[in-house]
């Protein structure tokens, strides 16, 4: 990494660029499980060049074998912004549409030349506490502790994680949830999402050597961020702090992490996803499992619930499509009749 005080005399250069007034920005889509970001600046030409120049030479600077230093550069940028950046998540399923799809997630940097000015001050940190040959003092980013593959590996648990909040809006739309059952659900799946993410962070900075007190002023403050981003309760950030406590002493790579365990899907998203993979049409199943088509179209949006014997001649009727068994969850079912 270059010296600290390339990364002051680019921090002041950043500083120093025009912003259009407020309103440069750029804005980035990625489509979840494919590699790749697509950037889109919203800039005058001047304004753009200059700050491509610098970007370049920063992103050069941070990660000399790179293919394309300005996309690094924008790639620390967007993991900055995480929570904040991102505007919206935009789901296209084929659960819902009936057609092939995917997700994506869709953000912007408000403020690139400010976030990279933020930046290249971290690194000037990080760069002289390195140099003192000890962490004498903890950047405000504390992730800047990290190694650029360990940073690699905390950016595609995040990535991974969208999935609990995109499966929990699927969920609401398909049930025609309350505004307060929605607002259970997204919340649950937010703490999820934070767990996942934290887990993969207290791995990695269990193996940079801190002691217990510099690891939790890290965690801590991934936490705090978490909270704030993902607007959880207090409590359940005093709950986060209470399970990340203690450093991880394994060796066992990120990947391995397990990730906290998946909600039990409702029968109706069930059916529907079941249907869908088999290419069938709600009359077509209908015929298949002996049930009246708007019976299926009340199953499957969640208006009315199968009965076990309905259930039973769903997974008879998927077994026969897919040619595999199939068992239909029901553990969201019978919670139901316990209440």
């Amino acid at each position: 990494m270059h010296k600290s005080e390339f990364w002051a005399d680019l921090a002041k250069k950043f500083r120093e660029l025009p912003n259009d007034h407020g309103r440069f920005r750029i804005e980035w889509t990625q489509i979840i499980g494919k590699p790749g970001i697509h950037w889109k600046f919203l800039a005058t030409p001047e304004t753009r060049g200059s700050f491509e120049a610098l970007a370049t030479r920063a992103g050069f600077a941070l990660d000399p074998d790179s293919d394309n230093f300005l996309f690094s550069w924008l790639s620390v940028l967007k993991e900055d912004s995480y929570g904040a950046g991102i505007t919206k998540n935009v789901v296209v399923l084929s659960l819902i549409d009936g057609e092939d799809g995917h997700d994506e997630i869709q953000g912007s940097i408000e403020d690139p030349c400010g976030a990279s000015a933020v930046r290249c001050s971290v690194l000037e940190s990080v760069t002289l506490n390195r140099k003192l040959g000890s962490i004498t003092r903890l950047p405000n980013d504390t992730e800047n502790l990290l190694s650029a593959e360990a940073q690699e590996r905390v950016s595609s648990a995040r990535i991974t994680a969208e999935k609990f909040v995109l499966e929990a809006e699927t969920a609401i739309t398909l049930k025609k949830l309350t505004d307060k059952e929605a607002a259970i659900e997204l919340n649950t799946a937010r703490l999820n999402k934070a767990r996942f993410v934290l887990s993969v962070m207290r791995h990695e900075y269990s193996q940079l050597g801190l002691s217990d007190s510099e690891y939790r002023i890290c965690i801590f403050r991934e936490i705090e961020g978490a909270c704030n981003s993902l607007e959880l309760l207090d409590t359940q950030r005093k709950l986060l702090e209470t399970e990340f406590y203690f450093q991880s002493h394994t060796s066992a790579s990120a990947d391995r992490i397990e990730r906290p365990p998946d909600p039990p899907k409702p029968v109706g998203i069930q059916l529907k996803t079941l249907r869908l993979e088999c290419g069938t049409s709600i009359e077509e199943l209908a015929g298949e499992v002996g049930l009246d088509p708007t019976n299926i179209s009340r199953h499957e949006s969640g208006k009315s619930t199968p009965t076990l014997r309905n259930i039973s001649k769903y997974e008879r009727a998927f077994s026969k499509l897919l040619n595999r068994n199939v068992v239909i969850d029901k553990t969201q079912l019978n919670a139901a009749k316990r209440r």
